[in-house]
């Protein structure tokens, strides 16, 4: 996505010349330009720029006073000044309100192209560092219903799919998201969840061992135990028994 600027200059020879520059070099786009800041403000309330570039000298209301609107307004745009004076208040003025470059006419076309670039460049990391906070947030998400819904339906037959469809994403999908965020294969994760319920259920000595088993979701109690003592070592009665003694 290009990065999108507005032109705020009163001349208009200056102010075409800048329109003609190669911003698509750059990645950039000009979406509009204003011979005058008040325009410019009306544009902004209703449309979202990345960045402004600014006269400092100009009618109805100068530069300094556009920038202070902008910060106080629309806190998120960069902003870069373009001046034919290297007065230094100017240059403090515009600096302390957070300006991003203060350039001076006539304007070096590589040099603003160059500032720009790297505005963009700036925009593009910042998204793609967002954009993968806000996916570990979602696996995070993901991971947190899934175990809700080992928790409530460990009992019956469930399959994968169900749990994936149960968190609106593709299967594949959700067995990698679930494999990457916690370490193990979500059958795994089931099966030993189903296990550490079968040894709470175990301090029962009125339930066999089969009922056991069909309780937290085996449907089978030579599965159950091939599957309990792969993961302890030992069969349930092995198990039990060494517990209770």
């Amino acid at each position: 996505m290009d990065y999108k600027i507005i032109i705020v200059e009163d001349e208009k020879i200056i102010r075409d010349s800048l329109m003609k520059f190669e911003w698509d070099t750059v990645q950039s786009e000009i979406v509009a330009s204003f011979d005058n800041a008040i325009t410019a403000l009306e544009f902004l309330k209703e449309n979202a720029v990345d960045a402004i570039l600014t006269d400092i000298r100009m009618p109805m209301m100068d530069g300094i006073e556009f920038i202070k609107r902008v910060r106080k307004d629309f806190p998120e745009i960069s902003i870069v000044c373009l001046s034919g004076h290297s007065d230094y208040a100017y240059l403090r003025e515009c600096m302390q309100l957070g300006v991003k470059d203060y350039i001076l006419k006539p304007t070096d076309k590589k040099e603003l192209l160059q500032v720009f670039y790297q505005l963009a460049e700036e925009k593009r990391r910042v998204t793609e560092t967002s954009n993968k906070e806000d996916d570990v947030v979602l696996q995070k998400y993901v991971i947190v219903k899934a175990m809700e819904y080992i928790e409530k339906n460990y009992q019956r037959s469930i399959k994968l799919v169900d749990v994936a469809d149960s968190v609106c994403l593709n299967p594949v999908y959700f067995s990698h998201v679930f494999k990457k965020q916690t370490g193990v294969r979500f059958v795994d994760c089931l099966a030993d969840y189903r296990i550490q319920k079968a040894i709470e259920l175990m301090q029962d000595p009125a339930l066999t061992i089969g009922a056991i088993a069909g309780s937290v979701g085996f449907y089978s109690s030579r599965y159950f135990a091939e599957t309990f003592k792969k993961r302890k070592g030992m069969t349930p009665s092995e198990y039990r028994n060494k517990v209770q003694n």
